[in-house]
C-alpha cells in the first residue's frame, strides 16, 4: 500500500514538473532575429557646404537647403529612454537656411524582454503630440522606404503647432522577425496594442531587437515635399548591418 502511494505521488510530481517545464518553454521562447541584420542609423557629418552628409554638389534647395545648425538633444534622449524602456537613442534638431526645422530621432531596443521591445509599436505621433500642444489635422497614407531589402512603413501624420505652423510627422518601426511572424500590417498605437501582444503570444514571438526612426518637419506644407525633406535628412543614413 505504501509503495503504491509513493509511486502515485511520484507520478503526480513528475507530471507537475513536466507541466511547469512546458509552461516555461512556452512563455520563454528564444529571441527572434539574434543573427539577423539590424537596422542601423549612421548620420554623416556635415560637409563643408553645411549640408548633412551631402557631398555630391547636387541642388537640393527646393526641399532640403543647407543646414544652418545641427543640434543634438541629449536631454530629450534621457527622458525618452525612461518612458519607452529602450536601450539607447539619438535625437537632433536640424535648422535649415530657409527656416525649415526638422527634428530627427532614432531609438533602439536590444536583446531585452518581449514586452519592452514591443513598446516600439505602442506610441504613435497622433497619440503623443497632443500632450505638447499640437493639433491633429489629418492622418495621411503611410509612406514606404526600402533599406537593404527591408521594406519599412512610415506612419504619416499632420499637425499644427500653437503658432499655426504645419508639422509633418513620420514614424517607422522595425522589429526583428516581425515580418515573418506577425505580419507587416500593424501600424501600432493603442488601438492595435492588444492585437500585437496577442499575436506575439500566439506565435511565441520574442523579438531580440527593435528600432524606431522618426522625424518631424516644420515649415513645409506640401506632404510630398515634407517627405522628401525627411528622406534626405535621415533615411539615406539608414542601413541593415
Amino acid at each position: 500500500m505504501q509503495t503504491r502511494y509513493i509511486i502515485l505521488m511520484g507520478s503526480i510530481l513528475l507530471g507537475l514538473a513536466a507541466i511547469e517545464g512546458m509552461a516555461y518553454w512556452w512563455m520563454n521562447p528564444a529571441p527572434t532575429g539574434m543573427l539577423q541584420a539590424k537596422l542601423v542609423y549612421s548620420p554623416k557629418k556635415p560637409s563643408q557646404s553645411g549640408e548633412l552628409g551631402d557631398k555630391s554638389g547636387e541642388d537640393r534647395s527646393n526641399v532640403s537647403p543647407e543646414v544652418h545648425t545641427i543640434t543634438p538633444l541629449p536631454e530629450v534622449v534621457s527622458s525618452t529612454l525612461a518612458i519607452l524602456h529602450c536601450s539607447t537613442g539619438v535625437v537632433a534638431r536640424l535648422d535649415q537656411a530657409n527656416g525649415v526645422v526638422i527634428h530627427l530621432a532614432f531609438f533602439e531596443w536590444n536583446s531585452v524582454d518581449s514586452t519592452s521591445v514591443l513598446e516600439a509599436y505602442k506610441h504613435l505621433p497622433d497619440e503623443c503630440m497632443g500632450s505638447i500642444g499640437m493639433e491633429l489635422l489629418e492622418k495621411l497614407p503611410p509612406r514606404f522606404y526600402v533599406v537593404g531589402g527591408e521594406k519599412l512603413l512610415f506612419d504619416h501624420t499632420v499637425f499644427r503647432d500653437p503658432v499655426g505652423r504645419v508639422i509633418h510627422a513620420f514614424k517607422g518601426t522595425w522589429v526583428s522577425g516581425a515580418s515573418n511572424l506577425i505580419g507587416t500590417s500593424f501600424r501600432g498605437g493603442a488601438d492595435q496594442w492588444r492585437a500585437i501582444r496577442f499575436k506575439a503570444g500566439l506565435y511565441r514571438f520574442r523579438p531580440a531587437y527593435a528600432r524606431v526612426a522618426q522625424g518631424a518637419v516644420r515649415g513645409i506644407s506640401d506632404p510630398q515635399l515634407a517627405w522628401e525633406a525627411f528622406e534626405k535628412a535621415m533615411l539615406g543614413d539608414l542601413s541593415m548591418q
